[in-house]
């Protein structure tokens, strides 16, 4: 869904980085809840491959902020509902996917599911940097 030129992604990138500032200085980055691949990193190393990954500038979209398999409703194996819309926003479409792929990676078979779920998505420009720099943002949320 794209928005209007008068919505600002920058602003809602600029505010998950001072969070991600927040986070650190309150104490509140729980890296008992890092994905594996993070566990042994300290917090200043992993902030600083953060900040040094930024995406490019990407049109913003509404996102959920929030995917995860709890946030679906499904009947007759169809989901039929998203709830939990806490998070949603206008922002960078990866944000989302990060999250998608967070999910699915955790599956058996989870090539072959992610690409059904980016051919159902539609979007053939899907950049996987910008998937791996949410994925590490996700880490001080």
């Amino acid at each position: 869904h794209p928005v209007p030129k008068s919505t600002d992604e920058d602003q809602w990138l600029t505010n998950k980085l001072n969070e991600v500032e927040r986070n650190i200085a309150l104490g509140w980055v729980d890296v008992q809840d890092f994905e594996p691949e993070n566990l042994n990193t300290p917090i200043p190393l992993l902030k600083q491959k953060l900040f040094a990954t930024l995406p490019r500038k990407q049109n913003p979209v509404l996102i959920h902020g929030d995917v995860a398999s709890d946030n679906f409703i499904h009947a007759n194996g169809k989901i039929t509902a998203i709830i939990d819309w806490s998070e949603a926003g206008y922002g960078d479409k990866h944000a989302d996917l990060a999250l998608v792929w967070r999910e699915v990676g955790r599956l058996p078979n989870n090539e072959e599911l992610w690409h059904t779920f980016l051919a159902a998505y539609g979007d053939k420009d899907i950049e996987t940097s910008a998937i791996e720099f949410y994925l590490l943002l996700d880490e001080f949320m």
